[in-house]
């Protein structure tokens, strides 16, 4: 894997990110994307997260979340903290900024939990 594959790759997961923090999908569509294990929004792609890593304050208030979405090679994060999209692959590493708009929608799925 090269540098310019492992950008693809974190490219296709901001392109996921925005798309879906745009759909609004008919009742049918939710049917058919759950029948056939397909995200049709933010919260139904970061369920599938491998690991979540938590920041809070000294209040135990929810700063952001760090989700890893892939993992074993390369390694790719989405962190709402930092509001980038970080990825790994050997000595290779990438970032991409998210819009802080799809940042703050995804932590605010976690918020209920603290």
């Amino acid at each position: 894997m090269t540098n310019n594959d492992l950008l693809k790759m974190c490219e296709q997961v901001k392109n996921d990110l925005v798309n879906l923090y745009n759909n609004n999908p008919s009742d049918e569509e939710i049917v058919e994307a759950e029948e056939n294990g397909v995200a049709y929004d933010l919260y139904s792609y970061i369920s599938d997260s491998l690991n979540i890593t938590y920041t809070l304050d000294s209040e135990k208030k929810l700063i952001g979340v760090r989700l890893m979405v892939a993992g074993g090679g390369p390694n790719i994060f989405i962190n709402t903290v930092s509001g980038k999209i970080e990825g790994y692959w050997g000595g290779d590493e990438v970032t991409l900024f998210i819009p802080d708009e799809i940042a703050e929608a995804i932590t605010e799925n976690f918020e209920d939990m603290f």
